[in-house]
This record gives structure tokens, C-alpha cells and sequence, in this order.
């Protein structure tokens, strides 16, 4: 497998990574015993928590004089994220250090609630810091950018693979999925997969969640550019393929009975993990779901299918996460230090190992994801078909039409046809303001 990554790089090749805008100065040297406070506005679970705490005593090993405030909100939808920002900003409380998902970062970039970060990414004087961006794939580390400069240091990604559960497939008498599959092939596979078991429990070839990953991941399968353009400034709806790509889905759901309905709520991951599905696509954050289970010892992964016109063609959409600095941020350097502390290897490793996502260091995602089957490679190499999931300026307003689209035509109140129709003229409407 071809591996885009940066085996040799220096710091030279980083400038052509993040070539372009303005850029803040190179972290300075910081003195020990500095006096200051710092807030990170942040998301994540009690192992989140707990982790974060861990890393939070051993930056104050160094600085023993900074209070670390670790302020957690939950994120039920980026844009709601951007507009508490926003608040909090006007009213003079914005956190030092923003935890941020790609989806919300170029909304967050064009409010100006961030600063670039190309110049601490660039300075030379971190020797570990760069050694560690020598495994890291060039996709993820120009994932959380805006207008060609960085805004948040990928901490982890969380993408597509095909996850399948192999007792299923060898009760049914259905061949394991191969990375030559189509989507049609997992149409076919999933009805042969769909059945009622001996306690009356009903098992489903596929599942999928209720989310922005699924509209966004969608349109993909049958070869479209996706639900907007490929800089995310206009809608691409009325694409036929679009149309195309979510009749499949409805078509599973409706017609073969082999999908259930996608419900605000309801995870892919749980009811995989309870063996009520056959094969779900999802990354790493799958085995938070698993904990518990035995389901991890008879699972196995491929690439997710290709587009079923013959090209070859598939795509693995991915989200990425990580940390920015406020632009009200009174002491960014020392906002950095931590920030590449919150970026360690040894963080990664432990947030994965909790059933996070997966680490932006190749290698610790593949010592550390809780997956001992074949191919584990995988969980990370997706990138090699990666696509950043959609996260326009207007992502706010992009996320409600989209749910309002997807709600209205699986809902039947309106045909495929006629809920992209409406939403590709509220999107450009909403576009153009």
C-alpha cells in the first residue's frame, strides 16, 4: 500500500504544508515560574476527564504557578458549540484553549475566535514535537484549517472503515466482505444477512446512525462530489447522484427491510455492539460501544466499498479533532505548551485506548486501537481514501437544512426529489447572505 506519509520530513516540509496567510510568531521561551490562568473549553466523557486531568498535573510539574481550569460542554451540534463561543466571547469570558471538531472550525476561523497556529507549528526548537509529526498523514495535519492557515492541532480523526461481525455472516452462509466490494454488493449481502433470530430478536445486514456523518457520507457511494462543492461554498444537490445515493438508503430501509430507520439518539455502534446488525461503518470510537462485550474477538474490517459504476472509486469521509487557541487568549504561548502536551503520543495513545478516536501518529493508532483481527493497519490507512466531512462557514445553517432534508424524506412527508429541491434552495439562499 502506497503510504503518504512523512518519513523524512523536516521542518522545511511543514512550510509547504501550511503554506499561505498570516501567521503568529514561533513559541518563545517560557519561564517556569510564570504566573497565569488558563481555561480549555472542552468535550469528552469521565475517561476524557480523567486522562485530561493526568496531563493537566504534568504540564504543572513544569508550571507550577498556572491554574489549568478544565471547563467541559457538551456538544450536541457544532454550530450551538460556535454560538456559545460567540456568547461567551461578547460577554469577555472566552476560554484560553478551544477543544474544536473540523466541522465548526472554519465558523469558528471566520469569527475570529481563533488564532492561526502555522508559526508554533513551524518553530524549529521542539525536536519530539517534530519527530512526532514525521508519522503523521498530510491529510490529517491540514484538516483543521481555513483560507490556506492551520486554526487547531489535530489531536485524533475518526473515519470509515466497514466493520462486520463474523458469526452473523457465518450463520447466514454469507462470504466476509473483501475491499473489492461495491456498495451494491453490501445492499445484496445485507438482505442475505437480515433475519429473526431463535429469541425473537431481529437482526439487520446494516446499520446506521442518525447524524451529520451519515447525509455527508452518503452522496459519496455512487460517485458524486458531495452535498456541496469541493470548497463547501454552494450547494451540489441537485446532482443526480446525490438523489441516487439516498434512494439507496431509503430503498434499504423501505424496501429490503434490511437497514432500521435512523433515529435522533439511536447509535450504529450499540446496536453492533449487541450483535443486533451485521456490519456498520465506522473508526475506532466503535470499540467505546464494545466495552464489555466479547464482540471485538469476532469482528473483522475492510475498506469501505466503492462507488458500484466500475471506477474504483470510494471514499472514506473522516471528522478530525483537536486544539485552538482563543484569540482572547492572554498567554498563547504558553497556551501552545499545552496544547502540544494535549497533542502527545502518550495522550493519544491513552484516549484511543479508552475507545476514543483514533490517533493522528500512525503508529499509535495501530499499537494502541483495541482490535487484535487481521488488517488492523486499516484503522488508520482509511486516510488513504480520506475526504474531510463537510464544515462550511455557514455550518450552522448547513447542518439544519440537511437534517431537515434527511427528516422529511425519510419521514416520507416529502420525496427524495422534492426535500433536495427545497434544501439546495435554502442553502444557496443561506450562502449568499
Amino acid at each position: 500500500m502506497k503510504k503518504r506519509f512523512v518519513k523524512t520530513m523536516m521542518l522545511v516540509s511543514l512550510l509547504g504544508v501550511f503554506a499561505g496567510g498570516e501567521t503568529v510568531q514561533g513559541a518563545q521561551e517560557i519561564d517556569s515560574d510564570i504566573t497565569a490562568r488558563i481555561e480549555i473549553l472542552n468535550n469528552g466523557g469521565d475517561a476524557e476527564q480523567k486522562i485530561n486531568a493526568e496531563i493537566i498535573a504534568e504540564f504543572n510539574e513544569k508550571y507550577p504557578n498556572v491554574e489549568v481550569v478544565d471547563t467541559y460542554a457538551s456538544i450536541t451540534d457544532w454550530g450551538e458549540y460556535i454560538n456559545n463561543m460567540l456568547t461567551r466571547k461578547a460577554a469577555g469570558t472566552m476560554p484560553d484553549i478551544v477543544y474544536m471538531g473540523g466541522e465548526g472550525l472554519q465558523l469558528a476561523a471566520s469569527r475570529n475566535l481563533l488564532l492561526p497556529l502555522d508559526g508554533y507549528i513551524e518553530d524549529t526548537s521542539d525536536d519530539s514535537f517534530r519527530q512526532m509529526l514525521t508519522d503523521v498523514n498530510p491529510t490529517v495535519l491540514n484538516c483543521l484549517s481555513y483560507q490556506d492557515s492551520v486554526y487547531a492541532m489535530p489531536t485524533a480523526h475518526n473515519g470509515k472503515v466497514l466493520i462486520y461481525n463474523k458469526d452473523i455472516f457465518d450463520k447466514r452462509g454469507v462470504e466476509y466482505p473483501t475491499d473489492d466490494w461495491t456498495w451494491d454488493d453490501l445492499r445484496e449481502a445485507a438482505k442475505k444477512l437480515t433475519y429473526v433470530d431463535e429469541d425473537g430478536t431481529q437482526i439487520y445486514g446494516y446499520s446506521m446512525s442518525w447524524m451529520t456523518w451519515m447525509f455527508d457520507v452518503w452522496p459519496y457511494i455512487f460517485g458524486s462530489e458531495g452535498n456541496l462543492n469541493s470548497d463547501w461554498t454552494e450547494s451540489n444537490l441537485l446532482d443526480p447522484l446525490v438523489e441516487k445515493s439516498y434512494q439507496y438508503v431509503y430503498d434499504m430501509i423501505y424496501e429490503d427491510g434490511s437497514c432500521p430507520m435512523p433515529e435522533a439518539g439511536q447509535s450504529q455502534n450499540s446496536i453492533m455492539a449487541s450483535e443486533r446488525c451485521a456490519m456498520i461503518t465506522e473508526g475506532s470510537m466503535f470499540f467505546r460501544y464494545a466495552a464489555g462485550s466479547d464482540i471485538a474477538d469476532h469482528i473483522g474490517v475492510c475498506k469501505v466499498p466503492m462507488a458500484p459504476d466500475g471506477s474504483g472509486r470510494r471514499v472514506a469521509v473522516f471528522g478530525a479533532l483537536g486544539f485552538g487557541i482563543s484569540t482572547e487568549c492572554e498567554y498563547p504561548e504558553l497556551a501552545w505548551e499545552l496544547i502540544k502536551m494535549l497533542a502527545s503520543e502518550e495522550r493519544q495513545a491513552s484516549i484511543v485506548k479508552a475507545g476514543g478516536p483514533t490517533p493522528i501518529v500512525r503508529q499509535v493508532a495501530i499499537d494502541n486501537i483495541q482490535y487484535n483481527g487481521e488488517n488492523k493497519e486499516i484503522w488508520y490507512d482509511y486516510l488513504e481514501d480520506g475526504k474531510l466531512m463537510a464544515g462550511p462557514v455557514k455550518y450552522t445553517e448547513y447542518n439544519l437544512i440537511m437534517q431537515n432534508c434527511w427528516q422529511s424524506w425519510l419521514s416520507n412527508t416529502k420525496t427524495i426529489h422534492e426535500a433536495l429541491v427545497d434544501a439546495d434552495a435554502e442553502i444557496t439562499e443561506a450562502f449568499s447572505e
